[in-house]
C-alpha cells in the first residue's frame, strides 16, 4: 500500500514540474500554437507506437472512435492550457483546471451508475467552491480569457 502512495506522490511532483514547464515555456517568445504542435506530435508518437509495435489492432469503428475523441479533446484542453498560462497565474489555472472532477463525476453517475456519497458531494462542491471564489473579485465576477480557457480545458478533460 505504501508504494501506491509513493507512486501517487511521485506522479504529483512530476505533474507540478510539468506544470511549471509549460508556464516558462509560453511565458517565453514561443507562440502557444507552435509548442501546442509539439506536444501534440509527441503525444501523437507515444499514441502510435504500440500499434506500430504490435502491428494494427482488429477493431470496429466505435473501438477507434472511443480511442480518437478522448486523445483529441485532451489535445484541444492543452492547447486552451497553454494559451491560459500565457495570461494568468499557474496557482489560479491550476484551480479551475479541476472543473474537469465534477464534470467525470456527473459523466460517472449518468453513465456509469455510480453511488452519490456524502464525500463526493463534499469533494465536488468544494472544488466548485474554488472556481467561484478565483472568479469573484470586489462585488461582482470577472472571468478574463485566461480563466475561461483554464475552465474549457477542465470540461474538455472531464468529458
Amino acid at each position: 500500500m505504501i508504494f501506491v502512495y509513493l507512486i501517487a506522490l511521485f506522479a504529483g511532483i512530476l505533474w507540478g514540474m510539468t506544470e511549471s514547464v509549460n508556464k516558462n515555456i509560453t511565458e517565453k517568445r514561443y507562440s502557444s500554437f507552435s509548442y501546442f504542435f509539439i506536444q501534440v506530435f509527441a503525444n501523437s508518437l507515444l499514441y502510435l507506437l504500440p500499434f506500430i509495435l504490435y502491428g494494427s489492432l482488429k477493431a470496429p469503428l466505435p473501438a477507434y472512435l472511443l480511442i480518437i475523441v478522448p486523445v483529441f479533446c485532451l489535445f484541444v484542453a492543452n492547447n486552451f492550457m497553454i494559451k491560459a498560462y500565457k495570461t494568468e497565474d499557474i496557482s489560479n489555472l491550476n484551480i479551475l483546471f479541476r472543473s474537469s472532477l465534477p464534470i467525470t463525476f456527473i459523466s460517472g453517475v449518468f453513465l456509469l451508475h455510480e453511488r452519490i456519497t456524502t464525500l463526493n458531494v463534499l469533494g465536488i462542491l468544494s472544488v466548485l467552491l474554488g472556481i467561484l471564489v478565483i472568479f469573484y473579485e470586489g462585488k461582482k465576477l470577472k472571468p478574463s480569457s485566461g480563466f475561461l480557457f483554464a475552465l474549457s480545458a477542465g470540461i474538455l478533460v472531464g468529458s
